[in-house]
């Protein structure tokens, strides 16, 4: 609120601010929300991803296994893990 004054303190009505700030509150509730969900969904991704790989690494062990067996003469080199 302005005065003639200019001299004079200014003031402030908080009580308006208040639905502001529930509303931009319930705003940021949900955007936690969604990105928890996110998380969870990319967590799970990341797990069924690990388990796919851990299969992989293990149908090659075994392919590498029968080459050798099958062409002892073969230069098959062993993969390193990283």
């Amino acid at each position: 609120m302005r005065d003639a004054d200019p001299a004079a303190a200014l003031g402030m009505n908080y009580t308006s601010l208040v639905p502001v700030l529930v509303k931009a509150i319930k705003e940021q509730q949900m955007q936690i929300e969604q990105q928890q969900a996110q998380i969870k969904t990319q967590g799970a991704a990341v797990q069924h991803q690990q388990q796919q790989i851990k299969r992989h690494q293990l149908v090659i062990s075994s392919l590498m296994k029968l080459a050798c067996a099958d062409h002892p003469q073969a230069n098959i080199r062993k993969v390193r893990r990283q």
